[in-house]
């Protein structure tokens, strides 16, 4: 089995309760190996099978339970797209990149 990591910044924990409320959370995702929540950092390191479970399940867990993950939004320029194929092997190349929602 090929397993990926991925960080995640969470906001709004205020105690060890909601550390323990988002592993728990988290842990009852299926796909997820291991969710640990550094309340310091403010972010969870999640390992996962990709095959099972995506990053977009992850964040709206942690939404779900009443936290933030914020995301960052980016644009990019690419050049020399001719057709649909053109676009979906870049969105499927993207896709598969740690953290890209």
């Amino acid at each position: 089995m090929t397993t990926k990591r991925v960080e995640l910044p969470v906001q709004g924990m205020s105690c060890g309760s909601c550390v323990a409320r988002i592993e728990k959370g988290l842990s009852e995702v299926s796909g997820i190996l291991t969710a640990s929540v550094n309340f310091a950092a403010e972010k969870v390191t999640i390992t996962y099978d990709p095959g099972q479970a995506q990053v977009k399940e992850f964040v709206k867990t942690i939404r779900e339970l009443g936290y933030e993950a914020p995301l960052e939004k980016a644009t990019i320029a690419i050049q020399g797209m001719s057709c649909a194929s053109c676009v979906a092997k870049i969105e499927k190349g993207l896709s598969e990149l740690p953290g890209v929602v």
